[in-house]
């Protein structure tokens, strides 16, 4: 493996400790089935015991050009509390 190979397959495995708690023993919800037909999208969700941290993932099962937007109802987040995601701040039942 090159030097930026190495230092990318340690930022991804850094990632997955900070999360295997949760991957492991999270409530998981299933957004958007994969089985639905009108939908170009699936998503699943994965949050933490104690509600403090997420997971979501999203994958596009058809991609087309200027898609329409697409809004993920989030599950099992605490309403009343505000969440990080990236730079911005959302409440639990945004």
């Amino acid at each position: 493996m090159s030097d930026a190979d190495k230092k990318q397959a340690k930022t991804y495995t850094d990632f997955y400790k900070n999360i295997q708690e949760m991957t492991f023993n999270g409530d998981y919800y299933r957004l958007v089935s994969p089985f639905v037909r009108d939908s170009d999208v699936v998503a699943w969700q994965i949050v933490s015991k104690d509600r403090s941290q997420s997971l979501v993932t999203v994958v596009a099962t058809d991609v087309v050009g200027n898609p329409p937007f697409v809004y993920i109802k989030l599950r099992g987040l605490k309403s009343n509390v505000k969440y990080k995601v990236k730079n911005y701040i959302y409440s639990g039942d945004a």
